[in-house]
């Protein structure tokens, strides 16, 4: 019993990474195609305060071309 419960804790740590991936990916796709660079959307906003905002601008790649 054991075993069957490790085997499915992995497949749905698998299942639960790939759907973060997808919409990950979706986010992404759906902000590229309807944003304009630079542009923000205002999210979440509270009274005359913005607590949340989403603003588009890309990034060269910092990550991996450090190492360069």
């Amino acid at each position: 019993m054991k075993a069957f419960l490790n085997k499915y804790r992995q497949y749905a740590a698998l299942v639960l990474a790939l759907l973060l991936v997808g919409v990950d990916q979706l986010t992404k796709w759906l902000i590229s195609t309807n944003m304009e660079l630079y542009s923000t959307v205002h999210l979440i906003k509270i009274g005359d305060t913005e607590v949340l905002n989403l603003y588009y601008c890309l990034n060269s790649g910092s990550a991996f071309s450090m190492m360069e």
